[in-house]
């Protein structure tokens, strides 16, 4: 499944701001389960300068640079993810053991949305 999202965070400022320099980390990581497809990135007023940096956590920070007066900073973003499903295959169970351990399984992938199958 391919999901479009839109996300918009805008600062409104009580008086007129000259200058002003930011850094954003709205970027979603790729995953085991979810692969971001397309990303763009848009600021108001414009920038002077942007750069983007990878930090230590593996976070994406735009940073930007803005010099001209401004009332109100908007930022806002658009991406598409796709959810990748991965399949789990198991041997036939057996003991009442491997039927609690496997319903464990069970339960603890589907809740990061991994289906399972058993034979």
């Amino acid at each position: 499944m391919i999901y479009k999202i839109y996300h918009e965070t805008k600062f409104d400022y009580v008086g007129l701001v000259t200058f002003s320099h930011n850094i954003a980390r709205l970027k979603p990581k790729d995953s085991n389960t979810q692969k971001l497809l397309e990303y763009s990135l848009k600021i108001e007023p414009t920038p002077y300068e942007t750069s983007e940096f990878i930090d230590y956590f593996e976070n994406t920070n735009n940073f930007m640079l803005i010099r001209e007066s401004h009332k109100s900073l908007k930022v806002s973003e658009t991406f598409f993810k796709a959810s990748i499903f991965l399949f789990i295959c198991s041997s036939t169970i057996s003991t009442f053991e491997e039927a609690i351990t496997f319903r464990v399984l069970c339960a603890s992938l589907i809740s990061i949305k991994l289906f399972v199958f058993s034979k």
